[in-house]
């Protein structure tokens, strides 16, 4: 039997917000095990050849910078069309009759 929505089975259950105990824990793992291996880790990272180097940089970088997202140009200007429709629906009357005459001027010396 599904739940309402902002309803469950536990209502006394995690509060917003609350963190994964196990793992919280593991992260404090992880970073107290590199903070004690650090010059451990650095000198062996010194040894490597230059590609293996910079194959290591280029997998930590993705925990540090997020990934670009590839974004055709036909996707933006459907966001941008639907941003502007949202946009006219929503603005005064008088502001897009003011915005459609310009678009008539201006197809009108365009031609």
């Amino acid at each position: 039997m599904a739940f309402r929505k902002g309803e469950s089975g536990n209502p006394e259950g995690r509060p917003k917000g609350a963190k994964n105990r196990a793992t919280h824990e593991l992260r404090q793992w992880i970073g107290d095990f590199l903070t004690e291996k650090f010059p451990e880790l650095k000198q062996g990272f010194e040894q490597l050849e230059p590609y293996q180097q910079w194959s290591i940089v280029e997998k930590l970088l993705q925990y540090s910078i997020p990934k670009m997202q590839a974004v055709s140009v036909e996707a933006m200007v459907e966001a941008e069309t639907r941003a502007l429709a949202d946009l006219m629906v929503k603005a005064p009357e008088q502001a897009v009759d003011l915005l459609l005459k310009k678009l008539r001027e201006s197809d009108e010396n365009n031609e």
